[in-house]
């Protein structure tokens, strides 16, 4: 898997998406700003809804179940994804 480096500060979601989906960070942030999704908006944060449907929308299927991130002394590997990439 390449990884793909965000452009923006706030970008990390888009990244993770062009990452995951193999495709160009600039294309995957064209989509997201088509369908209402910008890297900038702050409500977008702490949510993982926007990247699920970008991923979605690239045909990377990933779990229903959410792990939140709670502090990094209870980090552990399981966690790493926390979209549960399958």
């Amino acid at each position: 898997m390449k990884v793909v480096l965000q452009d923006e500060i706030s970008g990390c979601g888009l990244a993770v998406v062009a990452t995951v989906s193999g495709k160009h960070y600039d294309e995957v942030k064209q989509y997201a700003n088509s369908i209402g999704i910008y890297a900038e908006d702050k409500k977008l944060y702490s949510g993982t809804a926007y990247v699920r449907n970008l991923l979605k929308h690239y045909g990377v299927k990933c779990s229903n179940i959410e792990n939140h991130f709670e502090s990094w002394d209870n980090f552990q590997i399981q966690h790493y994804y926390p979209l549960n990439i399958i």
